[in-house]
C-alpha cells in the first residue's frame, strides 16, 4: 500500500528514487556501522555483518514518512517515527537500524524539498511582481483586474 500511495502522490520516478535512496542509505549505514570500532557513535555489533536483510522495509519506512509529512498527515508521520524508534530501542536488530537510517534519509529529502519549494515560490512571486510593474499595474492584484474593480477580488461581487 505504501508504494501505491507513494506512486499516486509522488509519481513513479520519485517513488523509485526515494525508495532506493532510503534502502541504499540503510544498507550502507549497516556496513559502515559494523566497520566502526566499539565505542564509536555509529558502531553496530559485528554479529550484524552476518545478517541479511533482503526486504523493502527501509524503503517503506522512508516513503511512509516522506509521503505522510509532505501531504499533511503529521500524526501519521509522527507515528512512523515514534514506532520505528521504539521498535529499534526495544528490539535492537539490524533492520531497526536500517529503518532509522531510512528515516534520516527521508527527513533530509523533505528538508531539501521544502527549501526547493520555497525558492521556487520566491522566484515565481518575483516574476509576477516584475510582470505587474512592466504592465503598469503597480501593486493591484491580478484578481482585481479580472474582476473589474480597483480593489475587487473574484467572488466579492
Amino acid at each position: 500500500m505504501v508504494f501505491a500511495v507513494a506512486e499516486l502522490t509522488l509519481g513513479p520516478r520519485r517513488t523509485l528514487a526515494v525508495g532506493y535512496a532510503c534502502s541504499l542509505v540503510g544498507t550502507c549505514y549497516a556496513r559502515f556501522g559494523v566497520s566502526r570500532p566499539p565505542g564509536h557513535l555509529l558502531h553496530l555489533p559485528a554479529a550484524f555483518a552476518q545478517v541479511r536483510d533482503t526486504g523493502p522495509s527501509a524503503a517503506v519506512i522512508g516513503l511512509g514518512l516522506l509521503v505522510s509529512w509532505r501531504f499533511g498527515a503529521r500524526w501519521t508521520a509522527l507515528g512512523v517515527v515514534l514506532l520505528t524508534t521504539a521498535m529499534t530501542v526495544l528490539d535492537p536488530e539490524l533492520a531497526g537500524y536500517e529503518h532509522m537510517a531510512a528515516l534520516v534519509t527521508a527527513a533530509l529529502l523533505l528538508l531539501a524539498d521544502g527549501i526547493a519549494r520555497r525558492q521556487a515560490a520566491r522566484r515565481l512571486t518575483a516574476r509576477r511582481q516584475a510582470a505587474r510593474a512592466a504592465h503598469g499595474h503597480g501593486s493591484r492584484s491580478l484578481e482585481g483586474v479580472v474582476a473589474g474593480g480597483e480593489g475587487a477580488v473574484l467572488g466579492d461581487r
